[in-house]
């Protein structure tokens, strides 16, 4: 199913403190595919609650499986920490249209690191051209609109 998906990445709650000094700073990573991928501004002294609700939009093809989210903290001079991830199946998304949520995020060891707030919005390409010549056959009073509804 060929669309456009909207992802908001609105804030997260309870993210583990990655370094000994200081608050993180923390970013998040947005993947879909080697192609089509976006991050988040990096929030300095953003701690465990940070807020970014950011707005980014994907053209999703047949093959786009799922999208991953990656929460980082980011250190100037050394290498970004990993603070945890989660993958949505795209199928979740594409058959509820719009889904908000909150998602635990995970380390490597798969222990819980915090959550992350997303709101994902998928529009069929077909349905959407499909719902644009509906209602141009109801303001026009042709088409299948007009065989339908009128007598």
């Amino acid at each position: 199913m060929r669309g456009k998906l909207t992802v908001v990445v609105a804030k997260a709650h309870n993210l583990k403190k990655s370094d000994l000094i200081g608050k993180n700073d923390p970013y998040v990573k947005i993947r879909i595919s080697e192609e089509l991928h976006e991050r988040t501004a990096t929030l300095r002294s953003g701690g465990s609650n940070p807020m970014w609700n950011q707005k980014f939009m994907f053209e999703i093809q047949i093959q786009h499986t799922a999208i991953d989210f990656q929460v980082w903290d980011e250190d100037t001079g050394n290498k970004d920490d990993l603070i945890g991830k989660v993958q949505v199946p795209l199928k979740e998304v594409k058959e509820c249209r719009e889904t908000e949520r909150w998602y635990d995020i995970k380390n490597e060891k798969g222990q819980t690191t915090g959550q992350l707030h997303v709101i994902l919005t998928f529009y069929e390409f077909g349905a959407v051209r499909e719902g644009l010549a509906y209602v141009k056959d109801m303001i026009t009073g042709e088409g299948d609109f007009a065989t339908n509804h009128h007598s």
